[in-house]
C-alpha cells in the first residue's frame, strides 16, 4: 500500500478546539471508496531534437516515463507503443519500443511521401488503457516537393485596433471559482471579455440590477481577463456593466444556489511552503449539518489520494481557513475536493502548486575547434545524477518551439489543455499567484479524469515483454522431463521451458526485436536434442491501436513556416542529392569517435585480385558462432551488422552493412556488395542463411570498396567456401526449428545523422539547420561534466537540455552558445 501523507492544518476564523484529527483522517482513508491508494498512473514526455521536420528526415527522440505521483522514473513501464498520425489524424505508422529504467531513445523515419501539415505522435501502454490516457506530441512536417518554407523575415506584429461596426458585440464569460455562486456568501469570480472576438481591456462594475447600485468595481488586463470578489444575496440579480465607444453594455451573471460550499484560493497566504484556501458556506447550509459533523478536504489527482484534512463544522461559523503544506500536495496541478460523511462530493476546485523540484544547471563554454564546442555542465542544487538529452540547433532556429519540455509535460499537460497560452508562462513568469490562477481557471480546460475507486481492479494488467507460444510435434508420447530450448543470437536469449508432460509451451516476458530470428529445439531429460517440429502462435499484443486519433489539437498559430506553391522547375535526382529549386537535402553521418580494431591475417598482397591493398582477410575463430550460418557469423564481426526486414510484398529481406560507413545519399542504401565464391549475390542474400560458417575457408573485408567501382561503394565482403568434399553435410541443424518474429520491439541502434539543408543563402541555413543530438548524457553531481557538441559550420548555437533524476527533480534549460560568450 502506498504511503499517504496526512496533514492536519485546521484554522477557524475564531479558533476552536480540534481533537483526534489524525484518527479522523486515517478512518476516512480506510473507509472511503472514491480513490485508490495503491494504483499509480504513468505519464510520458518525449524530447525530440526539434519541432519542425521535412519529409524524409528522421525524428530523433528520447522518452521519459515517470510515475504520476512524484515524477520519479517508472521502472514498471516496458512496452511502449509509438503511433504516428497525419494531419487528418489517420494512423500512418506504428511501432513498439522497449523502455528501460524509465527511458528509451531512438528515431522515427518520416516517409518522403508524407504531406505538409501537423503530425501527432501518440505514446501509450496497455496499462494506461485502464485510465483511457495517452501522451500526444504535435510536430510540423513540410514536404519539399509540394511546399517550401517562406524564408522572408517574420512579419511584424502590429497592435490590433478595435473598431465599432454594425455587428460590434461584447462577449463576457464568467467563471465562478467553485463552479457555482452561493447566496449569502462572498464569491470570487474570474471572467474574460472579448469584443468582436478579440480580447479587450475594459473598466466597469458589478451592479445590483434590482437597485441599479454598484457592488464592486472591475477591470480586465490587456488579455481581457479579470477577477472580482463580492457578496451574493438571494432574490437579487447581478450584472457586469461597462461602456465601450460610448455604448453601454450589461452582461447578467449566473444565478446563485441557496446551499453549498465554495472554495476560495487565498493567494495572499500561499507561499512556496504551503497553499491556503478559505472554505465558505452560509446559514441555510448549516441547518443541514449538526455541530461537530465532519467534512473532509481531500487533495487528489487522477484517482490518487495525497492528503486529507478533516473540517469540523459548527453552526456559528460560515468560513473556515485551510492550509496544506507542500508535502501534502502534488507537484503541478492538484484537485481539492470536499466530501461529506457519506463520501458525497460537495465542492471541488483545481489549482496549481509549483514545488520547484527543478535541477538547476550552469553551462559554460570550454574548448572550441573548427567543428565542435566543448560544454562544461554542472548541477547547482542537486546531489544525485541526472539523466538528460541534449538538442543542438542554431541560435536563430525556426525549427523549434519550447511549448513542450520536461517541466510543462509533467506538471501541466497531463491535467489541462492549454490551447491559447504558453505553459512556460505559468511555470516561469514573475506574475502574481492570482494572475497565474486566473489564467488557468479561464484558459485551461481541465481534463476529465478516469479514476479507479479503491475496490476496483485493473481491467488490463501491464504488458511486459512479448511471448512465444506453441505446440510441440514429436513421436514421443511421454514428455515428462522434456524441455523446449529457445535461442536467439539477435535477442541474446537462451531459455528453457519445462513441458511437464504437456505438448504446449510458452516463453513470456521476452525482449524480441522485429525483425529477428530465433530457434526452438526439443531436449530429452538427458539434455539431448530430439527430432521435433513446432506449431508457433503469432506474436501479438493486447494493445488496441486507434486508427483515427481522438485528440483536440492545440490551436496555436504556426510560428515555423508559411507554405507557398512549388517552383515550376522539375524535381530531379543528381548524384544522390535531391534538388528542388535552390534547396537540396544531403545526408551525412557523424563520424564515430572510437574505431574497434580487428584481429586478422592482414592486408595480403595479391596483385591480380580486385581490391588488392584494401581488402583485409579474416580467419574464422573456430569457437565463435560454432554451428551458425554465414549470415549469423557476419554479425559477429566488428563494424558489420546484419538485419532482417519484410518488404512491401511480405517477403523476408536480408541486409548486410558496414556500420562505420555513412549513407552515400540521403535516401541511398548501405547494402554491402557480397561476393560468394566469385559471384556477386546482388540484393538476394538469403543464401547466406542456408550455408554454415564451418564451410567457409576465409572472408575478405574491403570497407572502402576500392577496386570494385560503383558496385563496391558501400564496401565489399568476399566469401570463399571450402571445396565441396571438405564441407559439412546439411546447411543447418535439422533438429531445430528456425522462425522469424512477426512482431516485436523496434531496433533503434543507429547513431545521429547530420542532414543539413543546402540553401543558396547562409542566412537561411542559420534558420533551418539541424546540428546535433545527444540522447543520453548523464550529469554527475559535485563535478564538472564535459561534452563536445558539433557546430557544423555554425558560430551561434541553441542548446536545449531536458531530463530528470531518480528523485523526480525535472530538468529543462535553454542556453545560447557562440564563439565569444554563452547566455
Amino acid at each position: 500500500m502506498k504511503k499517504i501523507t496526512l496533514f492536519f492544518f485546521f484554522f477557524v476564523l475564531i479558533v476552536s478546539a480540534q481533537e483526534n484529527l489524525q484518527e479522523l483522517a486515517t478512518g476516512y482513508i480506510d473507509s472511503q471508496e472514491n480513490f485508490s491508494t495503491e494504483i499509480s498512473q504513468e505519464k510520458f514526455f518525449m524530447h525530440t531534437n526539434k519541432s519542425l521536420y521535412f519529409s524524409g528526415e528522421k525524428i530523433w527522440y528520447k522518452v521519459y516515463a515517470v510515475s504520476d505521483i512524484d515524477n520519479t522514473p517508472n521502472y514498471q513501464t516496458t512496452n511502449l507503443h509509438v503511433n504516428i498520425y497525419n494531419s487528418k489524424k489517420e494512423l500512418v505508422e506504428s511501432s513498439l519500443v522497449f523502455v528501460e529504467n524509465g527511458k528509451v531513445n531512438g528515431f522515427i523515419d518520416l516517409d518522403r511521401s508524407y504531406e505538409t501539415g501537423t503530425y501527432y505522435i501518440a505514446l501509450s501502454t496497455v496499462y494506461s488503457s485502464n485510465f483511457n490516457s495517452k501522451y500526444v506530441k504535435q510536430l510540423e512536417v513540410v514536404n519539399l516537393k509540394e511546399s517550401q518554407p517562406d524564408f522572408r523575415e517574420a512579419n511584424l506584429v502590429t497592435e490590433k485596433i478595435i473598431q465599432e461596426d454594425a455587428a460590434a458585440n461584447l462577449e463576457v464569460t464568467f467563471f465562478p471559482e467553485s463552479n457555482v455562486f452561493l447566496n449569502r456568501a462572498y464569491n470570487t469570480m474570474y471572467f474574460k471579455a472579448t469584443f468582436n472576438g478579440n480580447p479587450i481591456q475594459i473598466e466597469g462594475s458589478i451592479i445590483n440590477v434590482n437597485f441599479n447600485s454598484e457592488v464592486k468595481k472591475v477591470s480586465t488586463n490587456k488579455e481581457g481577463l479579470g477577477a472580482v470578489t463580492f457578496p451574493y444575496y438571494p432574490d437579487k440579480k447581478y450584472a457586469l456593466k461597462t461602456i465601450i465607444n460610448g455604448k453601454l453594455y450589461l452582461k447578467p451573471l449566473p444565478i446563485a444556489v441557496d446551499k453549498g460550499f465554495v472554495i476560495h484560493y487565498d493567494d495572499k497566504n500561499t507561499s512556496s511552503k504551503e497553499v491556503a484556501f478559505t472554505v465558505s458556506t452560509n446559514n441555510e447550509t448549516n441547518k443541514d449539518y449538526e455541530d461537530g459533523e465532519i467534512i473532509y478536504a481531500v487533495i487528489n489527482r487522477k484517482g490518487a489520494l495525497k492528503s486529507v484534512t478533516p473540517i469540523i463544522l459548527e453552526s456559528k461559523f460560515n468560513s473556515y481557513a485551510l492550509k496544506i503544506e507542500k508535502e501534502g500536495l502534488f507537484d503541478g496541478v492538484n484537485m481539492l475536493t470536499i466530501f461529506n460523511y457519506k463520501n458525497e462530493q460537495i465542492a471541488n476546485r483545481n489549482f496549481f502548486f509549483n514545488k520547484n523540484k527543478e535541477v538547476l544547471l550552469s553551462v559554460e563554454k570550454g574548448k572550441e575547434t573548427k567543428d565542435s564546442i566543448q560544454l562544461k555542465i554542472k548541477t547547482l542544487n542537486k546531489y544525485v545524477k541526472t539523466s538528460s538529452s541534449i538538442s543542438v540547433l542554431t541560435e536563430e532556429t525556426k525549427m523549434y518551439n519550447n511549448y513542450s519540455n520536461a517541466r510543462t509535460d509533467f506538471l501541466l499537460s497531463p491535467y489541462v489543455e492549454l490551447h491559447t497560452i504558453d505553459p512556460n508562462w505559468i511555470l516561469n513568469t514573475s506574475s502574481s499567484l492570482q494572475e497565474k490562477d486566473m489564467v488557468l481557471q479561464i484558459n485551461a480546460k481541465f481534463k476529465k479524469e478516469s479514476p479507479l475507486i479503491k475496490s476496483q481492479k485493473l481491467v488490463v494488467k501491464a504488458e511486459n515483454g512479448l511471448s512465444i507460444k506453441g505446440v510441440v510435434n514429436t513421436k514421443f508420447k511421454n514428455l515428462n522431463g522434456f524441455r523446449v530450448l529457445l535461442t536467439s543470437k539477435e535477442n541474446n536469449i537462451v531459455l528453457f521451458e519445462k513441458l511437464e508432460g504437456k505438448k504446449t509451451f510458452a516463453f513470456n516476458n521476452l525482449l524480441l526485436l522485429y525483425p529477428s530470428a530465433y530457434k526452438l529445439a526439443l531436449l530429452n531429460p538427458s539434455g539431448v536434442i530430439q527430432d521435433a517440429t513446432f506449431n508457433i502462435s503469432p506474436i501479438t499484443t493486447s494493445f488496441k491501436t486507434e486508427d483515427v486519433l481522438k485528440y483536440e489539437a492545440k490551436k496555436t498559430e504556426s510560428v515555423y513556416y508559411k507554405v507557398k506553391n512549388t517552383y515550376d522547375s522539375a524535381i530531379f535526382l543528381d548524384n544522390g542529392v535531391e534538388q528542388l529549386g535552390e534547396v537540396s537535402i544531403i545526408g551525412k553521418k557523424r563520424k564515430k569517435r572510437k574505431i574497434t580494431s580487428l584481429d586478422s591475417i592482414g592486408y595480403v598482397n595479391a596483385p591480380k585480385e580486385l581490391g588488392n591493398g584494401f581488402s583485409e582477410t579474416l580467419k574464422r575463430d573456430p569457437f565463435l558462432c560454432k554451428g551458425c550460418t554465414i549470415f549469423e557469423y557476419l554479425d559477429q564481426i566488428p563494424n558489420i551488422r546484419t538485419s532482417l526486414a519484410f518488404d512491401d510484398l511480405g517477403l523476408l529481406v536480408y541486409d548486410v552493412v558496414f556500420t562505420s560507413r555513412g549513407r552515400n545519399t540521403f535516401f541511398g542504401s548501405n547494402q554491402a556488395l557480397v561476393i560468394l565464391d566469385g559471384f556477386p549475390l546482388a540484393n538476394d542474400l538469403s543464401t547466406l542463411n542456408d550455408l554454415r560458417v564451418d564451410d567457409v575457408e576465409f572472408i575478405k573485408i574491403n570497407r572502402s570498396g576500392a577496386g570494385y567501382g560503383i558496385r563496391g561503394a558501400s564496401g565489399v565482403i568476399d566469401i570463399k567456401l571450402k571445396k565441396i568434399g571438405d564441407r559439412s553435410s546439411g546447411v543447418t541443424n535439422v533438429l531445430t526449428t528456425t522462425s522469424e518474429t512477426n512482431f516485436g520491439f523496434k531496433r533503434n541502434t543507429a547513431s545521429f545523422q547530420y542532414m543539413p539543408l543546402q540553401f543558396s543563402s547562409s542566412r537561411v541555413k542559420m534558420y533551418y539547420d539541424t546540428v546535433d543530438w545527444i540522447p543520453e548524457f548523464t550529469i554527475m553531481p559535485n563535478k564538472d561534466n564535459f561534452i563536445m557538441v558539433a557546430k557544423e559550420g555554425n558560430d551561434s548555437l541553441k542548446i536545449i537540455i531536458n531530463g530528470l533524476n531518480e528523485e523526480g527533480d525535472l530538468l529543462y534549460k535553454e542556453v545560447n552558445v557562440n564563439s565569444r560568450t554563452i547566455n
